[in-house]
């Protein structure tokens, strides 16, 4: 519908372009006589010739092969045949208007148009106004068509980065699924090989949880507050299979409505606590916070660091790499995150700007 409408415009403006140049010899004349009028009209038709010749062939074929000398070429070629057709069409017309006038004048008629051509023009003159003409539907013509070959390259190559980033993102989306799925399904063994009744609630749960992943964040963004669901269904499920050793604190402050994020942004940093923080021989803790205020969402997190160090699988470090370039690409200059560790804790601060 858009392209149709600029079609349209495009149309328009291109009639009222020429409607202009072939009444623009008619200002300040008081009569019109019909030679002039056909005159003016061969001469239009000649240059809108050119105009859409050098716009649709001369150009594609040559100006943008770089073919330049063959456009010179055929440009001066086109410049000598306007101005031959201004000059040696000029008799001809002249001799229409003398006839014109002597039928008249047999006839007893009163020409109305005594001035119609004004005084002989001189050959100077004769070239200099079709040059002129010339030179103007030339620049025009050869203008608007760079212009439009240099937007739509730029159009293309927006809709090409475009295209990639979509692409990487939702290679980096569909990344998240089976990490999750991977701890997970590790929990849910733990709880079935000690036959715990937290079993089937575990894969309930989890049920909601692949749900939302699958049908509800397959639009680009999701409601801020669908998204902290999701968080707290998370980490019910990661309860299951915590005894008391393990202190799992979540605060959110401020208001989480009529807000919008990209969907799976913050669970990478939880999911990262749980798997490095969480010691069955020690205490052990993890503290998120999660602030809103009007146009920001702020993320802290704090986590404890086991005194014996856990062996690291290859899969360790996926979700982080993952969701720091999925930042980059959806909130380039509109985001902040800090990320320490020192020997007992394991520190993130994430602001972004929603």
């Amino acid at each position: 519908m858009k392209s149709l409408k600029f079609e349209r415009l495009t149309i328009l403006l291109h009639t009222l372009g020429w409607a202009i140049l072939f009444f623009f010899p008619f200002i300040g004349r008081d009569t019109y006589p019909a030679q002039f009028i056909v005159k003016s009209a061969f001469h239009i038709l000649i240059l809108a010739s050119f105009f859409y010749f050098n716009l649709f062939v001369l150009i594609p074929k040559f100006l943008l092969n770089k073919r330049i000398s063959l456009y010179i070429l055929t440009i001066v070629f086109g410049m000598a045949f306007v101005i031959s057709s201004y000059i040696f069409s000029d008799p001809w017309w002249q001799s229409k208007t003398k006839t014109h006038h002597k039928i008249a004048m047999e006839h007893h008629i009163q020409p109305m148009h005594k001035d119609h051509e004004g005084p002989p023009r001189s050959m100077g003159m004769k070239i200099i106004f079709p040059l002129v003409s010339f030179l103007m539907v030339f620049g025009i013509s050869t203008s608007l068509r760079t212009i439009n070959e240099y937007l739509w390259k730029e159009e293309l190559q927006q809709a090409t980065e475009t295209a990639k980033l979509n692409s990487e993102l939702a290679f980096l989306k569909s990344q998240i699924n089976p990490h999750f799925l991977f701890n997970t399904l590790n929990n849910l063994f733990s709880l079935a090989h000690s036959r715990s009744e937290k079993t089937a609630g575990a894969i309930m749960k989890l049920s909601e949880l692949m749900r939302y992943m699958l049908e509800d964040t397959a639009g680009k963004k999701v409601e801020l507050y669908r998204e902290l669901e999701y968080i707290k269904n998370y980490l019910e499920l990661q309860r299951l299979r915590l005894d008391d050793a393990v202190k799992v604190e979540l605060i959110m402050e401020g208001d989480f409505h009529n807000k919008s994020i990209e969907p799976l942004l913050l669970i990478p940093f939880i999911e990262n606590a749980f798997k490095h923080g969480v010691s069955y021989q020690e205490n052990s803790f993890i503290h998120i916070e999660l602030i809103s205020n009007d146009y920001q969402l702020v993320l802290k997190m704090e986590n404890s660091i086991p005194s014996q160090k856990m062996e690291k699988d290859e899969v360790s470090g996926i979700g982080l790499k993952n969701v720091k370039k999925r930042l980059e690409m959806l909130y380039p200059g509109a985001h902040r995150l800090h990320m320490i560790q020192n020997e007992s804790k394991y520190i993130v601060h994430l602001t972004i700007n929603l």
